[in-house]
């Protein structure tokens, strides 16, 4: 009972300093101190340290040599990578499983794109977890733990490359209804091999957005 609370606690810990770098109230650079954290949320630092360990291997947070652990900063080449490899998980999932996507995972996709076309513009930002939720119904075509696992290790990178994707928040949630709904039209109709080609397009889409966006700061 007191590893299952310890295990408990920790995650707990993970979920408080989780949302606070995704509320920016960490910022990317910020240097993370045990001591000031356990003050605050009334722990030892024992959780605190297993918690940023969890966050580091979800790519939140980094340790150097120099600085200890800090909030991590995400560069185009992590982009990319994120991008390549999410790709990659999701049409692996539904490689393996080769058949038309059933009814109950399409419902679950209407459900979250439905979210999204609902949100206010002061929202936008919940429109990239939304994102990633509706990404794991194709995760969860098949029971591979570890699969699933290397997947939403990313999620972080992908939410917060988001994030620095827009400014016009209105154009944010506009933009991702329409390519997710483009994606789900792939799913009820196409294909597995069509679904992956959509899977593929529609990350590709994403790299070459944040590309003319690094361009355009570069003209300024």
């Amino acid at each position: 009972m007191g590893k299952l609370d310890y295990r408990t606690l920790r995650e707990n810990v993970a979920d408080e300093i989780r949302m606070k770098i995704l509320n920016g109230d960490m910022k990317p650079g910020d240097k993370i101190i045990e001591q000031e954290l356990a003050s605050e949320f009334g722990i030892s630092r024992g959780p605190v340290r297993e918690a940023l360990r969890q966050l580091e291997q979800e790519g939140m947070v980094e340790y150097s040599r120099n600085v200890g652990c800090s909030v991590k900063h995400i560069g185009m080449d992590d982009v990319y990578e994120i991008y390549y490899m999410r790709a990659n998980y999701e049409m692996m999932a539904v490689r393996l499983y080769n058949a038309p996507f059933p009814q109950e995972t399409i419902e679950k996709m209407e459900q979250v794109l439905e979210q999204m076309k609902q949100l206010h513009k002061e929202e936008y930002r919940k429109v990239f977890e939304l994102d990633n939720e509706f990404h794991e119904a194709i995760l969860d075509l098949v029971s591979f733990k570890r699969l699933k696992k290397a997947w939403e290790d990313l999620n972080y990178g992908n939410i917060v490359t988001g994030y620095n994707m827009e400014i016009d928040s209105e154009q944010v949630i506009k933009r991702q209804y329409l390519i997710h709904e483009k994606l789900l039209n792939a799913c009820k109709t196409g294909t597995p091999a069509q679904v992956e080609q959509a899977i593929a397009d529609h990350y590709l889409g994403g790299v070459e957005k944040l590309i003319q966006k690094v361009n355009k700061k570069h003209e300024k």
